[in-house]
């Protein structure tokens, strides 16, 4: 972080060891106790009067050591920092026979210190207990038995048994049973997932309440949980813009100190005011404020499913004037499904599905899988084989059942074949197709019996969320999508967007945000991160939606949701926009704080260390007010 007050910043590369470290606790304990018998010994009277001295000299010296390294290491740098003002009014106290004051202020500065890295590890250990949980045993099947191996041995292809209670150690796909997956760990969903054959798990994620057999497709450091880890480990070694210029007003700040207490020196001629505000300037507490709250936010996303690669990113959410959807996986599902079956001359809807699955059961088409799974849902019986099956690719399915031709594909396709379609059900397709949906009918022995309306369903409270962005974030929300006028005008009437533009090639959506950009716009694109992706990258903030198995969304976005929850994408805005109120907050704080506190000691109200108690009390405040952020909002 700073290297203008790296003895505040806890992992500062420029820092000597780490506070919370294990020499540290004791260099604190050791110069504690040295100070507390210096103060004891002088209160007592003992004699001669140099051991009370020493004890004091003894602490100060032992407390400043590092500190006076990293202030040496700076000065080779050419930099003058928050160290070297620390050094220098320790030295100077020591220099002016004030031993007990050295000692202590060094002490407080240990304390202070030390306090912070136990506040700030809240957020570290968080999120270190997050991102352990991917377990480091495997049950794999190796033969006929099944072999209890490391999770990192573990290869691509081979079948690892999941048992009740087990975290799940690769990614994969369930080839056998069915479980509860609690997903919370990868995607921030608090509700277990049923999972069975053919569905994709997640390492890390815990299976509940069956026993699953799962084939890896990703293994060791490339399942999800451990794709997480790197990127918030890379997010938290990213700075944000307002960081950057704090660093370089604190740059500048150390040496207008250095200014400030020889003047006062010269001009009062006590030069233990100069030293308390050598201790008080010191602007920790002002380079601490963007970090501790950018660490803290980032953390508290994690925890919930939401991967934001670093301050700059939080920052430029928290400023969006215009959020841009994809329609297709963002706002929908992203799979079509049955909406509506509708039966012809007083033929049963449910008859008209059954008739519809028999005859696609063999087709691999997307909608006639849609099909199936509908009657699936009435039915649990397995769906019956035709007895002949061609599939007219492009245009529809014929099959023979029970002595019905049956004929099931789109109205063109129908007409072409020489099926009549009476005006009731050209009335009935003119009427869905204007809704978005696509129409596919069914006719047996060349009469039209129904029509099946297949649809891309809208999210589960989508509307809610776009009111949400518009109302509570007031954000232009716009649909970006290559799907047809008709359809994409149905999902915006529905989740309540007014400004849509559709049949939009990826070219074209890049393009339409960069006029934005170009126009001011601060503008966040949101899809799946594939057919988005150069649109996600030519965003102020690119924010891919269920990003948990897609590695060009992770890649190509600045923020990943890791589930389809369009709540993420509320929470996302909300967090960086608190998290933004949070570092103007303590940005605030600090240089208030810190000019009272110059002040103060320019006139001699309090002294060295009543100086460096003061400076601690800043920089704590900022941490704690930064640790607001790992709750929920009112929390």
């Amino acid at each position: 972080m700073s290297a203008s007050c790296s003895t505040c910043v806890p992992g500062s590369p420029e820092s000597r060891e780490a506070p919370g470290g294990r020499r540290a606790l004791v260099r604190l304990v050791v110069a504690g106790v040295l100070i507390s018998a210096a103060w004891l010994t002088r209160w007592w009277g003992v004699e001669p009067v140099w051991v009370s001295n020493a004890l004091g000299a003894l602490a100060a010296v032992l407390g400043v050591y590092p500190i006076a390294v990293s202030a040496g290491g700076q000065l080779l740098r050419r930099k003058i920092g928050a160290d070297l003002l620390v050094t220098i009014a320790v030295f100077a106290a020591l220099a002016i026979e004030e031993y007990r004051a050295a000692g202590m202020v060094a002490f407080i500065m240990l304390l202070g210190e030390y306090l912070e890295q136990v506040a700030g590890d809240r957020s570290e250990r968080a999120l270190a207990k997050l991102l352990a949980l991917a377990p480091e045993m495997a049950l794999v099947r190796r033969g006929a038995e099944l072999a209890s191996v490391p999770a990192s041995e573990v290869q691509v292809g081979e079948v690892c048994v999941v048992r009740p209670g087990d975290r799940i150690p690769v990614d994969g796909e369930v080839v056998a049973g069915a479980t509860a997956v609690n997903e919370a760990t990868v995607t921030g969903e608090s509700l277990p997932r049923d999972v069975g054959v053919g569905n994709k798990v997640w390492g890390g994620t815990l299976a509940e309440d069956g026993t699953i057999d799962v084939r890896a497709t990703r293994v060791g450091e490339d399942i999800a949980i451990s794709r997480v880890r790197r990127l918030v480990e890379q997010a938290r070694e990213s700075r944000a813009p307002v960081e950057r210029t704090v660093d370089r007003f604190a740059s500048w700040f150390a040496p207008v100190a250095v200014i400030t207490a020889l003047g006062v020196w010269l001009f009062t001629g006590e030069l233990s005011r100069a030293i308390t505000i050598l201790v008080v300037a010191c602007p920790c507490a002002l380079v601490l404020g963007t970090p501790a709250a950018v660490v803290s936010a980032i953390g508290r996303a994690a925890r919930h499913g939401i991967l934001i690669k670093g301050g700059e990113h939080l920052e430029a959410a928290g400023a969006t004037t215009m959020v841009a959807l994809d329609k297709t996986g963002t706002l929908t599902a992203g799979q079509p499904s049955v909406v509506r079956v509708e039966g012809f001359d007083h033929r049963a809807p449910k008859e008209v599905l059954r008739l519809a699955a028999i005859a696609e059961v063999r087709s691999e088409h997307p909608l006639a899988r849609a099909i199936v799974e509908a009657w699936r849902g009435f039915s649990p019986q397995p769906v019956p084989e035709p007895e002949a099956f061609v599939n007219e690719r492009g245009r529809g399915v014929r099959a023979q059942y029970s002595g019905l031709k049956l004929h099931v594909g789109s109205p063109p396709h129908l007409r072409g074949a020489g099926v009549g379609l009476p005006r009731v059900v050209e009335q009935h397709v003119q009427r869905e197709e204007q809704l978005g949906r696509t129409v596919i009918l069914v006719a047996a022995n060349e009469e039209i019996i129904g029509a099946v309306s297949v649809a891309d369903r809208v999210r589960e409270g989508a509307a809610g969320s776009v009111a949400s962005l518009q109302r509570a974030a007031k954000k232009r929300v716009v649909m970006l999508t290559g799907d047809n006028p008709q359809a994409a005008d149905a999902v915006a009437r529905e989740v309540g967007i007014e400004e849509v533009h559709a049949e939009m090639l990826p070219e074209q959506k890049l393009e339409h945000v960069r006029q934005a950009v170009d126009a001011g716009h601060r503008v966040a694109m949101v899809g799946d991160g594939v057919n988005d992706a150069p649109a996600l990258a030519a965003a102020s903030v690119g924010i891919a939606m269920g990003a948990a198995g897609s590695d060009v969304a992770l890649e190509a976005s600045d923020i990943a949701l890791m589930s389809s929850n369009l709540e993420q994408l509320v929470e996302t805005f909300a967090l960086s926009r608190r998290a933004l109120g949070v570092i103007r907050q303590n940005l605030a704080f600090a240089v208030l704080f810190n000019a009272g506190a110059v002040i103060v000691a320019s006139v001699g109200w309090v002294g060295p260390v009543g100086g460096a108690i003061l400076h601690q009390v800043s920089s704590l405040a900022v941490i704690l007010n930064s640790m607001r952020l790992l709750r929920a909002p009112g929390g």
